[in-house]
């Protein structure tokens, strides 16, 4: 996917959920309901998917997507987390573990390498 395809989309769902918000557009703007709406997505793209249904599948899996991004946008709004970060984390996890197994270390052990990670810069967190 070109950055500038996933760009633009990210200015979408962040102007939408300015919409939700400031207009109450969405009847309930809230990070539960989004989570929710994302279960009932992930239903209907499994439904195209047993259907073959190549085209409504491919509609369905950005329907995922999208609702994945306005939950994160959502929780930035409310400090929940910083968005930034999360792309940040993605890239870190996914690349050590990925590019890992070129140099034939095991997932599971990366893996188990980041949870300690995670749990220290949660424990300092929670100590500030």
């Amino acid at each position: 996917m070109k950055t500038e395809k996933l760009n633009e989309i990210l200015k979408i769902v962040e102007h939408k959920v300015t919409m939700d918000l400031e207009w109450r557009s969405w009847s309930n703007p809230s990070v539960e309901s989004a989570f929710d709406w994302l279960i009932d997505e992930i239903e209907e793209a499994k439904e195209e998917l047993v259907a073959k249904k190549k085209v409504y599948l491919e509609d369905e899996l950005w329907d995922v997507v999208w609702t994945i991004l306005r939950i994160i946008e959502l929780l930035d709004r409310d400090d929940s987390v910083d968005k930034s970060r999360i792309f940040d984390r993605v890239i870190k996890k996914y690349s050590e573990r990925v590019y890992g197994l070129d140099e034939w270390k095991k997932w599971n052990d990366i893996k188990k390498i980041q949870k300690a990670e995670l749990l220290e810069e949660q424990t300092n967190l929670e100590n500030k």
